[in-house]
């Protein structure tokens, strides 16, 4: 199993699965409980899938120690670590866990999807900003779009409302 097609067109994603498996949907369920990744922003807490993004911000420096913010360049990576059902199971338990797959691939790659294409945020902080502030304001930008994350979350009930349960 692999990720769907809701991570097209987000560079920079690496996938991690972790297996369960089961004779039912409530043992697949328990296998789930049992090994799903701890929050990346929260380690205390644990989901069904999480998506670990960062970004990193660069410019040039001259021989003479001044930078350049103009030459800025902002990268973008994700790990996105999903669940892979092993094993076979009966129909109505596969099909229940592809509608699950289906919406928990949207759910993560609507996270990455908003940090990639928020990276500007970022440039552009640092744009504004002098070489003493630059690093600064573009750590002001990360924490909005951090702060984006944790609203769609509590709004989505971390996926939830949008289809991601199983059974």
């Amino acid at each position: 199993a692999q990720a769907s097609e809701a991570f097209v067109g987000i560079p920079g994603i690496r996938f991690v699965f972790y297996d369960v498996t089961g004779a039912d949907s409530a043992a697949i369920r328990a296998a789930i409980d049992a090994a799903r990744p701890a929050d990346p922003r929260d380690r205390a807490t644990s989901y069904d899938a999480a998506t670990d993004w960062t970004m990193r911000w660069r410019w040039r420096v001259d021989a003479r120690g001044r930078c350049d913010l103009s030459t800025t360049r902002v990268t973008f990576a994700a790990t996105v670590t999903l669940p892979r059902l092993t094993g076979v199971v009966a129909d109505s338990v596969q099909a229940a866990w592809d509608r699950y797959r289906t919406a928990l691939d949207r759910h993560e790659a609507a996270h990455a999807r908003y940090a990639y294409d928020h990276r500007g945020e970022v440039a552009a902080a640092i744009a504004g900003a002098t070489c003493a502030t630059a690093d600064a304001a573009a750590q002001d930008a990360l924490r909005r779009i951090v702060a984006h994350d944790r609203a769609y979350d509590v709004a989505t009930r971390h996926g939830q409302e949008e289809g991601a349960v199983f059974p």
